[in-house]
């Protein structure tokens, strides 16, 4: 076959010899055009013939290379190496090794120095920049604190403060066991050997164990030490030790016991933990809390910080048998009796923020007068009263949310109308506050009301009214207990009389709406005044009531959860005895009756006996249980001993003897009780409905002495 082109392989060949290049014929080795080189392309991976490349070097598809390092042509022509392989003294290998240690384009280079591939593959240094360590600097500069030295046509950047080839400036070499040590040729001392630029003793040093480890010595390992030249294991396995690291060497150490290093090495406890069987763990009454480096074994029972619990803060930084206190554990106090004025001896009395200042506000029913007086708090003490016209004879009053505007409401019992009225509260976007009066509505069963109280009976969602009294039967002993509810209507109205009636032993005189267990529902208690007990129904089932025999004459009831068990417990106020019954509450939704327990007898003045009135329960001392007061009134003198008792919860249920605080004053008999933090001071005080005759309300603010 002719051929009557030049081949374009051979972009070199001079002017003259592509002129002279013409149609010859040929036989399988190409044509010839004058400068005697041969064709590529040979088969076999034969070098072309006819070819001149230098000494170390093959003609391969019309070109020289080096069969020791071409990967194309690696020891022979056209044996490729494999993607991933570089030719290494002509054969085809995966990995580099010394200096040129990085495969690139199936190239060994040495990142530190390659134009090319300068610091990472494919990473080629500009015109007038070096490669040097790795990065692309202008022609002889370096950065800080490197200085550029020169070998043969190779530009270095260096150290000259610990390069032993050059030591102090560019081309002072230290010689062979000599190290560079600021900038100073230094021999290594007497048994020490230079590995790096490091004098070692491989005698002891675990990276250079018997020798550099570059040189032909070892690494130990993390649980060996290095010596007399050679690892061995640190700690002895038989004994219950574990190599741990400590600083640059190890440590042996129990893992079972060893505080930093507590079941595995480097897993240390917190502060005030010990080590036991592996196990973190606090000692015994203190509890671990935070987190991290922050974590600590606190003694829950004492630190306001942590009062009880883990992160429970007290503000008043008293924490005492882990419950926050307002005072110094034993030293709260209530201060002298403060007269707020009012109508005509208001005795019955309760606490809420009827306006929505966010201050509370005190509800007075002025028995003497016919009127409900509303007493709005100024946070310091209270405004004259707004005084809403009711009904003579009132005989108890409750508080809560009867209609849809987010504002307490009043209900109020009148004995001589055998009726309940409510005083719906209304405030204007500018704060004005009055009230309105719907009823009243008339009992159908009881012919005494006594006591008034306000919940959902039916579960419709809707508030109703509950009163109890006393009733007449035909049978012994012809009076009987009764209840009259007041269904709420859809259209926030009540029935003209009680559109549902219920009896409760043979006289109630309060009442108390409360949850029965942790997760049942709404029951009525009652405090049957003549048959000596506590009266249970359950709203889902009102004829299933329960009676609970407790002290004679009980008057006043309450309900809370006094031992932290999630289910409220009742507490009932005796007045004949003078004693309260604490009943706790059971699984099932029962009661236990405790031990009459005493809060009255003699008073101040010896031998004047006080007669119990009131009943409440609240945090008297601030470490969120209940506590039980009672008030006292003393109707021998008109300043007599009228006192208020508490009686502290010491958190399990059982209660702490009697305390007593005066609360008397002319004209001033305690009634009804109420515990309100009223002057918004952080402690609590008490509100106090006045049975004598004079026309206020009484205060009994807290304070720690």
């Amino acid at each position: 076959m002719n051929r009557s082109t030049c081949s374009r392989s051979w972009p070199l060949l001079a002017l003259a010899a592509l002129a002279a290049c013409s149609s010859s014929p040929g036989s399988g080795g190409g044509t010839s055009g004058g400068l005697g080189l041969g064709t590529g392309g040979g088969s076999g991976g034969s070098p072309d013939s006819g070819f001149s490349c230098a000494a170390n070097q093959i003609a391969c598809g019309g070109s020289c290379v080096d069969p020791k390092s071409d990967p194309a042509n690696c020891g022979a022509c056209l044996k490729s190496c494999a993607t991933g392989q570089a030719c290494v003294a002509g054969t085809c290998t995966a990995t580099c090794t010394g200096a040129s240690g990085t495969l690139c384009g199936g190239v060994c280079v040495d990142l530190q120095s390659d134009q090319a591939n300068c610091g990472a593959c494919g990473k080629a240094c500009a015109a007038g920049e070096a490669c040097s360590k790795g990065a692309c600097t202008a022609a002889g500069g370096c950065p800080s604190p490197l200085t550029s030295c020169t070998s043969g046509e190779l530009s270095t950047c260096t150290n000259l403060a610990d390069d032993p080839a050059n030591c102090g400036s560019c081309g002072h070499g230290c010689g062979s066991g000599v190290a560079c040590l600021n900038s100073q040729c230094q021999a290594c001392a007497p048994g020490a050997t230079l590995c790096g630029t490091t004098c070692t003793d491989t005698q002891t040093d675990p990276a250079n164990c018997g020798g550099c480890a570059s040189a032909g010595g070892h690494a130990c390992t993390s649980e060996q030490l290095c010596k007399s030249g050679a690892c061995v294991n640190v700690c002895a396995a038989d004994a219950g030790q574990t190599a741990c690291p400590e600083g640059a060497s190890v440590a042996c150490v129990d893992v079972s016991t060893d505080v930093n290093n507590c079941g595995a090495c480097g897993k240390g406890c917190a502060a005030g933990q010990g080590c036991d069987g592996g196990t973190c763990s606090c000692p015994t009454g203190r509890s671990l809390c935070g987190s991290g480096a922050q974590a600590a074994c606190i003694d829950t029972s004492s630190d306001p910080q942590n009062c009880g619990a883990c992160g429970q803060v007290c503000s008043s930084d008293l924490c005492h048998a882990g419950s926050c206190l307002f005072c110094a554990a034993g030293t709260y106090a209530f201060g002298s009796l403060t007269e707020v004025p009012a109508g005509s001896e208001p005795s019955p009395a309760g606490v809420a923020d009827f306006n929505g200042d966010g201050r509370p506000d005190l509800a007075a029913a002025n028995v003497g007068d016919g009127t409900l007086g509303i007493l709005l708090g100024t946070g310091s003490g209270f405004a004259a009263q707004i005084a809403v016209p009711i009904a003579l004879d009132t005989a108890a009053l409750a508080v809560g949310p009867l209609d849809r505007n987010g504002h307490p409401d009043v209900a109020t019992l009148s004995g001589a109308s055998d009726g309940v009225s409510v005083a719906v509260t209304q405030v204007t976007d500018g704060g004005a506050t009055s009230f309105s009066v719907i009823g009243p509505f008339a009992c159908t069963a009881t012919l005494e009301p006594a006591a008034v109280a306000i919940a959902d009976v039916n579960g419709d969602e809707l508030p109703d009214l509950i009163v109890g009294g006393t009733g007449i039967t035909l049978s012994p002993p012809f009076v009987a207990g009764t209840l009259d509810i007041f269904h709420q209507q859809a259209d926030g109205g009540f029935p003209a009389q009680s559109d549902q009636t219920l009896t409760a032993g043979q006289s109630v005189q309060a009442i108390a709406a409360l949850k029965l267990g942790v997760d049942g529902g709404l029951a009525l208690a009652t405090a049957d005044q003549m048959g000596g007990a506590v009266v249970v129904i359950p709203a889902a089932n009102l004829s299933a009531a329960a009676s609970y025999t407790v002290g004679n004459g009980p008057v006043a009831l309450a309900a809370a959860d006094l031992n932290g068990d999630g289910a409220a417990d009742l507490v009932v106020l005796n007045q004949i005895d003078s004693t309260v019954n604490v009943l706790t509450a059971q699984t099932g939704g029962s009661f236990n009756v405790g031990t009459a327990i005493s809060v009255a007898g003699t008073g101040y003045l010896t031998g004047i006996t006080l007669i119990p009135e009131g009943l409440t329960l609240g945090d008297v001392n601030g470490d969120g249980v209940p506590d039980i007061l009672v008030t006292l009134a003393d109707f021998t003198t008109e300043t007599g001993d009228d006192s208020v008792e508490y009686l502290i919860n010491q958190g399990n249920g059982t209660f702490a003897p009697p305390v007593s605080v005066p609360a008397a004053g002319s004209g001033f008999s305690p009634a009804s009780i109420v515990l309100h933090d009223l002057n918004g001071d952080g402690l609590p005080d008490l509100a106090l409905g006045n049975g004598g005759s004079g026309s206020f309300a009484g205060v009994l603010y807290g304070q720690c002495p």
